[in-house]
């Protein structure tokens, strides 16, 4: 995930510890080096940092659009997509296996986050950061 979604120009990968989280370590190195990688292959000028933090404080995170992708169809999603601004301040949470609590889905949207639809079919982590990423491409 980490070579693709620098290939298409991500400033900054956060891996988040959420509830349903499954991984306690990451090697963050290691991913540092598929990211030079990468950067090398696509001729990018940039190397994304690669981190971790709680979710909590991804929540924080400041930018000019928020979304969270979720598959819980109670809870409002859009289809919508940027247009001028493209992925520049854009935020885009996508959940671990097993997806978001409803929980974490409510306390982001009294954040401010948007509902993001990212098709009909339910993605694999990797996959759904991919085809959000692309989306506002």
């Amino acid at each position: 995930m980490v070579e693709k979604l620098v290939e298409i120009g991500v400033e900054r990968i956060v891996l988040m510890h959420t509830k349903n989280t499954e991984r306690t370590r990451t090697n963050l190195e290691r991913l540092e080096k598929k990211a030079v990688s990468a950067v090398k292959q696509s001729l990018r000028f940039y190397i994304p940092a690669v981190i971790e933090m709680e979710y909590a404080d991804v929540l924080k995170i400041e930018a000019t659009e928020r979304y969270i992708a979720h598959c819980y169809p109670d809870q409002p999603k859009s289809a919508s997509q940027l247009t001028d601004n493209k992925l520049s301040n854009t935020l885009i949470l996508i959940g671990p296996e097993g997806d978001f609590t409803t929980q974490e889905v409510e306390q982001a949207f009294k954040l401010g986050f948007q509902g993001l639809d990212l098709g009909e079919f339910r993605l694999r982590t990797e996959t759904a950061a991919i085809v959000a990423v692309t989306r506002f491409q």
